[in-house]
């Protein structure tokens, strides 16, 4: 059941590359998962553009910010620190779950993880929380 759901999500998310690590939504994305014990519904309107997993090229040994087995994650993490709806801790974990879920190795897993904990506060700095 499992392989599944992830399977059906790879077949909704229908993207485009726009120009050099640019991609965007071709189709509006709905993604569900369970927030302080509720049900939680992300909506990625269509045309959103994101960058994918982005990570240093030392690491592209591992995977490529496109990587199928992260996709999904990247481009939920990249909808949610455009919008900053989310504190960015539930941001980067929603991102490591979805990457789990997903059955990405644990040390890429982790890797990405502490990549956009460490390295992406400085993206994150100076945004305030919008509700």
């Amino acid at each position: 059941m499992e392989r599944e759901a992830i399977i059906s999500i790879y077949e909704r998310l229908k993207i485009s590359p726009i120009w050099r690590n640019k991609w965007v939504l071709l189709e509006h994305f709905t993604y569900y998962t369970i927030a302080k014990w509720e049900w939680e519904e992300i909506n990625i309107p269509k045309w959103f553009i994101f960058n994918g997993a982005s990570i240093p090229r030392v690491f592209y040994i591992i995977g490529t910010p496109m990587a199928t087995d992260t996709l999904i994650g990247a481009v939920i993490h990249d909808y949610l620190y455009s919008t900053k709806t989310k504190e960015r801790v539930d941001c980067d974990d929603l991102f490591y779950n979805i990457m789990k879920l997903c059955k990405v190795f644990i040390l890429k897993r982790v890797i990405y993880y502490l990549w956009v904990r460490i390295w992406w506060w400085v993206v994150w700095k100076g945004y305030k929380i919008t509700k």
